[in-house]
């Protein structure tokens, strides 16, 4: 720390006052907001204000500065968010980042007030937070350089600005590149001359010192400060926020308004403008003597240089370059000066307002002369000079080569770098050299040939680049001298190749000692090249065995030395220089294979912000010289560096082709090293990282422009770190998506790395090889791309060890395993019957599979197509980014981030190393034990037929002969189902014992035993299992530390190393805060096991130690061992009591336990308070520190909200310790919520007498007066209610009036008779106009007036002729003549006093009173309830003479509330009072009943003919359906079951299913319909219902078609229409059924049995009863071949089974909406337009659009399965659908019918397949359409009900279930499952027993003979259709004849 800080621990102290104007989040308006506050990896938070969007802390949150230098970098960040308490998560409701520039010092802090940022583009933020950031220290905080307004370095003391200007010349003297020139207070516009054009004024001249050419300078001034952006992205941030991905709305191509021809090529980035001046050539440039000239051009305080040329050849040609914001003057001015001197020769200027804009791609404009001026003025000896000047963007062809105004300080060496360039790797070759044998090869050392066996390699060297092949081995059919080797070496060139490849062949004669006995060089460019798979021609070279001795080369050898080799260059690899899945290109290297380009990839580098400093610039503090690289396939981009800039904006575009769309382009950012003059001529200078990002081109959409900042993440030692973000705009363009899509099923590389695959470390080496060749060449480049870039971007070091990366790969795996877990899970589930529906759904399921197997694979296709098509809508929408999270960067430690950043080999100490290693070996032990458990797995299958174990073995081969007969016996289909069912049992059926099977696998004998243990190592350190403690190893002995909090319990058990002598020794060592005191143990001398506990114990601060039984020492080791224990005990005990004592080591244990759980959220809350009492009940504390716990539990309460506990432990903390000031706020709000407001206010003052200055307190008082000042002002105004109530109550009494119950009071509201101060009662009348069932009211009417004269008068006016008809009068039929007025006497029951003060005080502030102090009165009976009397109620005229008091004093009379009135017609056309009976329904509406009666009965005897016809649909399907030969039989049943059932259901059938009174189960009234009519039922409900009944019968009637006696039809039908449906009806239908809607006590699941037309009910009944005729009958003769595969029998006419379909959906009008039984009925208010009349047209829709649905369904599915389309199955799929939507077409709205439909046919055309693998046989399909379709409906009701539909058909239940998709829960799809299974267990009990009876009785089925022969003719006398020809005899008997036509004659 520099000598301007303190030594003093710094505090950063924010302080949160509060918020304004927060967005509501919560859903009720509100907001529950806290604040989150994070400065350098710290993060803490405030308080929850719950409901408050204007919330007020006043909280401080103090954080540690770890280095003060640091803070000018550093920012904080805030966040707000919104706790939503139902879910323990949290909204974000803004945020703010606050730089070091608004921090202040102590003392000096204001409130600043900062707007609310959005965290992404699409965020809803609004509102402010006002802070206090200010810093704290112990001492005087001296002030800090840079620290407050200024942005500068810290410097030392004794610095000036003075000095630091001194400084700043001597720098411009030493470096003149760098020079910084000021022009104080010149004035372009002052000195602006009157010639336009020039200007003759002299300008300031500038300093004098030497000027270097083509520099670029800019005044000096103050310097800018950059606290807004310093320290961005500096912090340790862990939220996801943070280094998310954010979406951007840059202004691409200069916006719509403004775009010009660019906008085309340059549409990615936006437009920047320019002001360029071409600076050419000059002459007449008058100079005595010659000499060298300059050109400067000057803007404002912007000025740039040319280089120095000589006067008799003045020509620059160079471009100046000026930014648009850069721009200070109006005019430019060109000067052109003697070099080294700094009077001008010559002077023009140019008006900028009057400079041209050149747009491309227009030519360029061409420079011309202009004559100058000298400094006099005079034109004449000024000479001239061509420039030309225009404005322009980033797309001018000179912006590339221009020098730019913001480079002004860059040294003249530097500004090379500064260009943006394109450069292009070289084309990289794979070298193949297969060294094969070499052939006369004489030994290196002469004359040991026979001493030794000559060990001979090849070795191959290409550049720097070296390989070597294996030691020749001996082979006794080669000499020694004819070595063998047949290797191939491949090595990485470049083109063009200038490279040679060295083969030598050397001799290893002796230990490092290598001698070359031949080689020979090859040119790399001369050898072949191939790209393919054949192998190139091998040829022999000769050797060279005389190299570097000319003399021997020319002595003659008999034998020349050859080496046999293949070479070639192969160029159908691709060359990997990048890591695998980063790469950008895989095109081979040979041109000729490249496939076509599929499209263009284009970016737009835009720009950066908030880019971390990275290096100090003197006199600008933090800086970056920031400059992009981007990389895709060959081409290499560079970005221009932008000098000096968080925030640098480059906004340049580049284009690459694309052939392959699963590559990468990477982008990375650095700071340019290279503009310092300083480190310019430093070999080692390192450009800076600052972040890179990754785009995938798979992840991008074709044509589509992401514009996103991306953040730039870097892993430091520190941690992970943001140093800013990067801004680009992508677009992925395809030229033709079927290439596109044709690359997906195309090899990743190409075709040689199949043919002739390279193995993983021949990969490795080469991918190094080829990093190494590109990075050269790179480096070579004008400007460089260093190598520190170019590995960066290629990843270079992405495959060394990390423990990080090696937890994130794990992760990686246990996510991709988690979803087969999470199958796991859901299959456990299902197996234990959690959720029976899905269990027993699953079965189902499995079964259908295990029946249909070929369903498999479809279904598993299916549902992977439904699963992708379902996550399309939630696909990503932005190209994925680095993940801290998944690259577990947020949670790694500091020792793991060293161990990655370690050099390789390591750098690090001994003892670190050790450490690293011992915890590789514990994770390396931990696979090593899995791998053990799955290999102990494998060895118990071998041990299953090894006979290891021989009384396993013999068990497992009994077993398998066993199993091999039951296999071979019972067919597979049935083992699986068997076994399916076996498993998926419920738990009940199963035990929580390990199965026979599992025990006995366990049981088999392993290898494991086998396996050498070693034994116990002396070295071993131990290992513990505690809740709370720490253990370190050291190497000479046993380190252990005593860490444990109070009351914990630390347990170790070690295996220790015994010595001869004890030695302990003591190590103090901090860490976490905390000091421990260590000893170490060491002995030498025989091993021996010693285990021991230590407890520790808080009350009196020792350490107990005990000895397991039997391990009391014995020996004198042991003692000596003990005694060591016994030193580290007294020690470790001391330290615990110093803890213990030690207030600050007391806060530090309250703040990382009860503290740390009250910050991490509401679900630890109980462990804050355990913890807190767990410190309380230790009784070691002060009555201070006591007192703390308290009120920190007491907090804890508070946020749990029990108040009560709260205020306990407020008081007992106040009670230990008065003055705590938080423990009285707690006790103050506790009691406050407690609605104790005298004991709130004595906490309060009582606290605010501690502590005046407490805002909260202060607050909270305010509050309490509030709340008194409230209670007292809602008591004087209850005290007021009671009395005036009491008052008209009295009124009322003394007058002898009787006050019912009001019965209108939805018509007359809250109005009430009024008692005014004379004592006189004002009356509201209530006028009722039943016919039109509408009202009117006389707001004020006097008591003591005569009625009429008033009445009459405004019944007069309102129904005069004169006055115009009212509304719902349009005829004006009532007329003042026509009109009479009645009120009804003897009806209702007079209310007590207390209840009629109730009624009064409705409305008003006493309305919530509990005591109105006359309840004794009512007990005393002084005033009792009067009933008129029943059956005494009648309608009495108004008499005109009498008055309304004398009419409320009848003695019948009782008051309903207020006076009401009914106004009649007494016309003679109209009904007369008298003749009508009125009812009041809902006390709001009248309804006429004998006329709603006639007009429902009326509608249900037509629903009841339609459902009738039916029948006669029924019978024409059933016709058309069968075959010719069983017509009549089937026609005649039909005709049967109506006649049958309608004397059954008569009889007994109405009676079981509507008898009430009843039970649950059975009816048991109206038996032969006695005592009919009823209240409850007309006859026309017995017509409907019989209806319903022979319904069922038709549908049974048709699954047992073509094969059954006629008179089990009779038997059946009997039975089924009297008994079995009448049951079912009944259950589900009647009013006392168990599981009917309608009940009047507990419903079923709370809802009851949604079947409101009898999906279940007659559907159901009728498929199943079906279904267990049809297959206990069994199919048809010939409906399957002796294979078993089905054969059609089609019925014989179509045109029937049409006809029988339109008629049963014509009836299905009467079947469905027909079921609501009546409608005359509102849901409404009185006259509402919508009644049960919609419902009714609502239900007709769904029906309809359910069987559209189904029968086109229907038809594709069938044309898709059978490939034609067929009418048979479309008219059943059509009557599929009406019989799902049946159960509820009057509860779901008609989207949901479509639905219905749709699934109702998959589930028919499913069922019949299912039917044809179970040889089940039903002509009609009715089991499968009415039973399967029929439960698909009752599932169907209980998931798409609509809640606002069953309220309206099932009214009088609140909160009644609903669908579980509309959100109505699953209780009322658990009821239909019961209906489901109850259906199907009764009729099955019912029907298949009589099924089963009939067929044992052989009264079921017919003959063979009679089934083959025709039911028509064996048991009806003759067939259906007679035909008679006019040549056949007419004795003989018609019939149907078929023979065959001879056609050879036509």
């Amino acid at each position: 720390m520099n000598s301007n800080t303190t030594t003093g621990k710094e505090k950063l102290v924010v302080e949160v006052v509060a918020a304004h104007n927060l967005m509501p989040k919560d859903g009720e308006g509100s907001s529950s907001p806290f604040v989150e506050v994070e400065f350098e990896n710290q993060r803490l938070r405030t308080q929850v204000k719950y409901k408050d969007l204007n919330p007020v802390w006043n909280e401080k949150l103090v954080f540690d500065i770890q280095n003060v230098a640091d803070i000018p970098y550093r920012s904080i960040e805030v966040n707000i968010f919104n706790e939503r308490r139902s879910s323990n998560s949290r909204n974000f409701l803004g945020r703010v980042r606050v730089p070091s520039s608004n921090f202040s010092k102590e003392g000096e802090e204001t409130a600043q007030l900062y707007t609310l940022d959005k965290r992404s583009l699409f965020s809803h933020i609004k509102g402010e937070i006002s802070l206090k950031v200010y810093v704290s220290t112990r001492k005087e905080f001296k002030q800090m350089a840079g620290f407050g307004n200024g942005g500068e370095v810290s410097r030392s003391g004794s610095s000036t600005a003075s000095g630091f200007s001194k400084k700043n010349k001597k720098l411009q003297q030493q470096s003149p590149v760098m020079h910084v020139q000021q022009h104080p207070g010149h004035d372009a516009n002052s000195n602006r001359p009157t010639q336009q054009g020039q200007s003759h004024a002299m300008p300031v001249e500038p300093n004098t010192g030497e000027i270097k050419p083509v520099v670029m300078t800019t005044a000096s001034g103050p310097v800018v400060t950059r606290a807004g952006t310093a320290g961005v992205g500096g912090l340790y941030s862990n939220g996801s926020t943070e280094f998310s991905l954010k979406e951007t709305r840059p202004d691409l191509g200069g916006g719509s308004l403004h775009r010009d021809k660019t906008s085309s090529t340059y549409d990615l980035v936006e437009q920047m403008q320019y002001l360029y001046v071409r600076v050419v050539k000059a002459k007449d440039i008058s100079l005595f003597g010659g000499g060298e000239i300059v050109a400067k051009v000057k803007l404002g305080n912007y000025s740039g240089i040319t280089k120095r040329v000589s006067s008799n050849n003045a020509e620059w040609d160079q471009v100046f370059a000026f930014s648009k914001d850069c721009i200070q003057s109006s005019m430019a001015e060109i000067f052109v000066n003697e070099s080294n001197k700094d009077d001008f020769l010559g002077r023009v200027w140019f008006d900028l307002n009057e400079v041209p804009s050149r747009v491309p791609p227009d030519s360029q404009l061409a420079p011309q002369w202009y004559r100058m001026e000298d400094k006099k003025g005079d034109k004449a000896k000024g000479g001239e000079v061509m420039v030309s000047i225009w404005f322009g963007t980033q797309a001018d062809e000179a912006f590339g080569e221009a020098w730019h105004s913001k480079a002004a300080n860059v040294h003249l060496d530097g500004l090379c770098s500064l260009k943006s360039k394109v450069y292009l790797s070289p084309k990289l070759w794979y070298l193949r050299v297969s060294v094969i044998d070499a052939q006369d090869i004489i030994p290196g050392e002469k004359g040991a040939t026979m001493m030794r066996f000559p060990e001979l390699f090849a070795k191959v060297q290409v550049g720097n680049q070296v390989l070597r092949t294996r030691m020749a081995a001996p082979s006794a059919t080669r000499s020694l001298s004819n070595p063998f080797w047949e290797e191939d070496l491949l090595f990485v060139v470049a083109e063009p190749f200038e490279d040679y490849v060295m083969i030598s062949v050397e001799d290893r004669v002796g230990p490092g000692r290598d001698e070359v006995v031949g080689r020979v060089v090859l040119p790399v460019g001369a050898i072949e090249r191939r790209t393919d798979d054949k192998p190139v021609v091998s040829r022999w070279f000769n050797l060279d065995n005389h190299f570097g001795n000319s003399a021997e080369a020319k002595v003659m050898t008999r034998f020349g030395s050859r080496i046999h080799l293949r070479v070639s260059l192969d160029g159908g690899y691709h060359v990997l220089d990048e890591a695998t899945m980063y790469s950008s290109d895989v095109k081979p290297t040979a041109k000729q294979l490249w496939k076509p380009q599929i499209g263009v990839l284009e970016m737009g580098i835009l720009g950066a912000t908030g880019l971390m400093p990275v290096k100090i610039k003197e006199g600008k503090g933090g800086a970056v010289d920031a400059y992009c690289v981007a990389k895709y396939g060959q081409k290499w981009i560079r970005t221009r560096t932008v000098v000096d800039s968080l925030s640098p904006k480059w906004n340049e575009q580049y284009t690459w082709e694309v052939y392959d769309p699963c590559t990468v382009i990477t982008v990375g950012v650095f700071d340019n090293c290279r503009l310092d003059k300083n480190m310019i001529n430093n070999t080692g200078a390192r450009d800076h990282r600052i972040g890179k990002v990754r785009i995938r081109l798979s992840t991008l959409e074709s044509d589509r422009v992401y514009t996103h900042s991306y953040p730039l993440l870097m892993l430091h030692p520190t941690g992970v770190k943001k140093m800013g973000e990067l801004h680009l705009a992508v677009r992925f363009s395809c030229a033709s998506i079927g290439n596109m899509l044709h690359m997906y099923t195309m090899p990743m590389l190409p075709k040689m790395h199949y043919m002739h695959p390279l193995s993983v470390n021949q990969l490795e080496s080469l991918r190094y090889q080829a990093m190494n060749v590109v990075t050269s060449r790179l480096n070579r480049a004008e400007p460089p791309l260093g190598r520190e870039v170019v590995e960066y971007m290629l990843d270079h070091d992405s495959h060394m060890w990390s423990m990080r990366r090696s937890k994130a790969n794990f992760f990686r795996l246990m996510n991709v395993i988690s979803g087969i877990v999470a199958i796991g899970r859901g299959f456990e589930s299902i197996r234990n019957w959690h959720k029976p529906i899905y269990s027993a759904l699953s079965v189902a399921f499995f079964l259908i599979l295990v029946a249909m197997p070929e369903l498999i694979i479809p279904t598993v296709l299916l549902l992977m197509s439904f699963v992708g098509l379902w996550r399309y809508r939630s696909r990503p929408r932005h190209p994925p980014h680095m993940d801290t999270r998944l690259s577990q960067a947020e949670s790694v430690y500091p020792d793991e981030l060293d161990e990655e950043f370690d050099s390789f080999p390591t750098s690090r100490s001994a003892d670190i190393v050790r450490m690293r290693y011992d915890r590789l070996r514990s994770v390396a032990g931990r696979i090593q034990t899995v791998v053990g458990d799955m290999a102990s797995q494998g060895e118990r299958f071998q041990a299953l037929i090894s006979w290891r174990d021989t009384r396993a073995t013999f068990l497992f081969v009994i077993f398998c002969l066993f199993a091999a007969v039951g296999f071979y016996a019972v067919p597979l289909k049935v083992v699986l189902a068997l076994w399916g069912l076996y498993v998926l049992r419920p738990p009940r059926f199963r035990s929580k014992l390990p199965s026979s099977a599992l025990s006995f696998f366990r049981r088999l004998p392993t290898k494991a035993d086998n396996l050498v243990v070693a034994a116990v190592s002396r070295r071993t350190a131990g290992f513990f299992s505690a809740n709370s403690g720490e253990l370190l190893a050291l190497r000479d002995g046993l380190l252990l530390a005593a860490e444990s909090g109070l009351g914990g319990i630390l347990e170790l058990r070690a295996l220790c190393k015994v010595a001869g002598v004890v030695k302990y020794q003591a190590i103090s060592r901090k860490r976490n805060g905390l000091t421990h005191t260590i000893a170490s143990l060491t002995r030498s001398s025989v091993e021996d096991r010693l285990c021991f506990n230590i407890e520790t114990n808080s009350n009196n601060s020792d350490m107990a130690l005990w000895m397991e039984k039997g391990s009391e020492p014995t020996t004198e080791s042991e003692i000596a061992d003990l005694e060591a224990i016994a030193a580290l005990k007294e020690s470790a005990a001391i330290e615990l009591k110093e803890k213990v004592l030690s207030a600050g080591a007391f806060n530090w244990i309250l703040q990382e336990k009860g503290n740390e759980y009250v910050r991490q959220g509401k679900k630890h809350y109980s462990d804050a308070i355990d913890c807190y009492t767990r410190a309380i009940n230790q009784n070691v504390l002060s009555d201070s520190e006591t007192s703390i716990l308290y009120a920190n539990r007491s907090h804890v309460n508070l946020l749990l909200g029990n108040y009560r506990r709260a205020l306990m432990d407020a008081e007992e903390a106040i009670k230990l310790c008065p003055t705590n000031v938080k423990a009285h706020y707690r006790a103050a709000k506790s009691s406050l919520l407690l609605n104790l407001l005298d004991e709130a206010k004595l906490s309060c003052d009582a606290g605010l007498e501690g502590d005046p200055d407490n805002k909260e307190l202060k607050k909270l008082a305010r509050e309490i007066d509030s709340r008194k000042q409230e209670q007292q002002e809602q008591g004087a105004q209850v005290s007021k209610a009671l009395a005036e109530a009491k008052h008209l109550s009295s009124a009322i009494e003394n007058r002898g009036l009787k006050i019912g119950k009001p019965t209108f009071q939805e018509l007359t509201g809250l109005r009430k008779p009024v008692l005014d101060k004379n004592n006189i009662l004002h009356w509201p009348v209530l006028l009722l106009y039943a016919e039109v069932m509408s009202s009117d009211f006389i707001e004020d009417f006097l008591l003591h007036v005569i009625l009429y004269p008033l009445i009459f008068p405004y019944l007069s006016n309102m129904f005069s002729e004169d006055s115009p008809p009212l509304p719902w009068d349009k005829e004006n039929n009532y007329t003042r003549e026509a009109i009479e007025l009645y009120y009804e006497v003897g009806s209702g029951i007079c209310l007590s006093k207390t209840k009629l003060l109730r009624y009064l005080l409705e409305g008003t502030a006493g309305a919530a009173v509990e005591s109105i102090g006359d309840e004794e009165k009512d007990v005393d009976g002084s005033i009792s309830d009067y009933s008129a009397g029943k059956g005494s109620s009648k309608w009495v005229r108004v008499n005109e003479k009498r008055k309304l008091h004398d009419i409320l004093k009848e003695p019948k009379f009782i008051i309903p509330g207020i006076p009401g009135h009914t106004v009649c017609f007494s016309a003679p056309h109209h009904l007369r009072l008298g003749t009508l009976k009125m009812l009041l329904q809902d006390h709001s509406a009248i309804v006429f009943v004998d006329t709603s009666y006639a007009i429902d009965n009326t509608y249900l005897l037509f629903s009841a003919y339609l459902v009738f016809v039916m029948q006669l649909g029924f019978t024409m399907l059933c016709a058309g359906s069968v075959r010719a030969k069983n017509t009549m039989n089937i026609m005649l049943t039909n005709v049967l079951d109506a006649a049958t059932g309608g004397l059954f259901y008569y009889l007994f059938g109405f009676a079981f299913a509507f008898g009430n009174p009843s039970n649950g189960f059975i009816g048991k009234h109206f038996f032969g319909l006695e005592a009919f009519p009823s209240p409850s039922f007309d006859y026309g409900y017995f017509l409907y219902q019989w209806a319903f009944a022979i319904a069922a019968a038709g549908i049974t009637s048709g699954s047992i078609a073509e094969r059954t006696q006629f008179v089990a039809y009779l038997i059946y039908s009997s039975f089924l229409t009297g008994f079995v449906y009448p049951i079912v009806s009944h259950w589900f239908w009647s009013a006392d059924g168990w599981a009917s809607p309608s009940r009047a006590d507990t419903l079923l699941f709370g809802s009851g049995v949604i079947d409101f037309a009898g999906s279940g009910v007659v559907h159901m009944v009728g498929g199943i009863a079906g279904f267990w005729g049809a297959f206990i009958e069994g199919p048809r003769i010939g409906r399957f071949d002796h294979n078993d595969r089905p054969v059609s029998m089609r019925g014989h006419s179509s045109t029937l089974v049409v006809l029988g379909t339109f008629l049963l959906w014509f009836g299905w009008y009467g079947f469905n909406p027909g079921s609501f039984l009546n409608i005359m009925k509102s849901y409404g208010q009185s006259g509402s337009y919508y009644g049960q009349w919609s419902a009714i047209g609502r239900t007709a829709i769904t029906t309809t659009l359910a069987g559209c649905s189904a029968a086109l369904t229907t038809l594709f599915g069938k044309r898709l399965l059978s490939g034609h389309w067929n009418v048979n199955d479309v008219c059943n799929g059509l009557l599929g659908g009406f019989a799902a939507i049946t159960g509820g077409c009057s509860v779901v709205d008609p989207w949901a019918a479509i639905i219905c439909g749709f699934v109702a046919a998959w589930v028919l055309i499913g069922f019949n397949k299912l039917a044809e693998k179970l040889k089940y046989d039903d002509p009609l399909e009715a089991a499968q359409l009415h039973g399967g379709c029929g439960a698909w409906g009752i599932i169907f009701t209980g998931l798409f009900a609509k809640e606002a539909y069953v309220k309206e058909t099932y009214p009088g239940r609140p909160g009644r279930a609903y669908g579980l998709i509309m959100g109505g829960g699953g209780m009322l799809l658990a009821a239909h499952v019961v209906q489901i299974v109850v259906v199907t267990g009764w009729v099955s009990l019912t029907m298949g027993t009589l099924f089963w009876l009939l067929n044992k009785l052989k009264l079921l089925r017919i003959s063979a003979d009679e089934e083959m022969a025709g039911m028509d003719l064996t048991s009806h006398g003759g067939l259906a259709y007679d035909y008679y020809d006019e040549y056949q005899d007419p004795t003989q008997k018609g019939g149907l004849m078929m023979t065959n036509v001879d056609r050879s004659g036509v």
